[in-house]
């Protein structure tokens, strides 16, 4: 894993080769139309901005929402010409996860004119391996941006295999809830890179974390245990 992080971001140059200064402002424009908190902007202009970028943030913080406004506003602040050459990979562990981030990400760009279609797919569809196997080639990752939710169930094996597919000059999206269960399998990979990037953030990694709950019923439950401690 440390050896695929390396080669990842040393010499890196995004490939997408968009402006931080017009991603600002597109951002800086949702969160004043109110479709963005302050620290989601922060979250899309650290992910247009870093090659390796994770999204932390326990339920209701608007994690897939974010993802989908990411990728809104990577579109309005790219120059016509380079539109067409955008590709984008969304996967998950699970394929539940991969077509809730799916259904987010459609929802956010309902209504852009020209902005192709995205599935969503488990990692092992978009690594082409088959169930827990590692048997074989891994499938190179072409797309110039891959978001992955629910990261925290990622296993070591797996997220060797993620990182090491990444082609030069990509950038990797790592959504998840730090606080939640490792996965079944070896490793707590997402919680401990958050935790070891948020110790030593500089220009080639940033970790945001989403702290506002958005949903009302766990506002709710979370005054009620509140409530009952005091």
């Amino acid at each position: 894993v440390i050896r695929s992080l390396t080669h990842l971001t040393d010499d890196w140059t995004s490939s997408l080769r968009v402006e931080e200064s017009a991603v600002r402002q597109v951002a800086d424009g949702c969160v004043s139309a109110g479709s963005l908190l302050p620290e989601q902007a922060d979250a899309v202009v650290a992910a247009c901005s870093h090659p390796l970028t994770f999204i932390a943030g326990g339920p209701g913080t608007g994690k897939t929402h974010t993802a989908g406004m990411l990728i809104r506003v990577l579109w309005e602040s790219l120059p016509n010409d380079r539109k067409g050459a955008l590709a984008i990979s969304l996967a998950a562990p699970t394929g539940k996860a991969a077509a809730n981030l799916e259904a987010s990400m459609r929802k956010s760009t309902s209504g852009i004119e020209g902005f192709p279609s995205l599935k969503g797919e488990t990692l092992h569809q978009l690594l082409g391996i088959g169930g827990r196997g590692t048997k074989g080639t891994i499938r190179d990752i072409s797309s110039d941006r891959v978001i992955v939710d629910e990261s925290s169930m990622i296993d070591i094996q797996l997220m060797g295999l993620l990182i090491s597919a990444m082609k030069p000059g990509s950038h990797l999206v790592l959504m998840g809830d730090s606080h939640q269960l490792a996965p079944v399998e070896a490793g707590s990979l997402f919680a401990d890179l958050v935790r070891h990037f948020g110790r030593s953030q500089g220009q080639l990694s940033a970790v945001v974390e989403l702290k506002h709950c958005l949903r009302a019923e766990l506002r709710e439950v979370k005054s009620d245990k509140l409530l009952t401690l005091t």
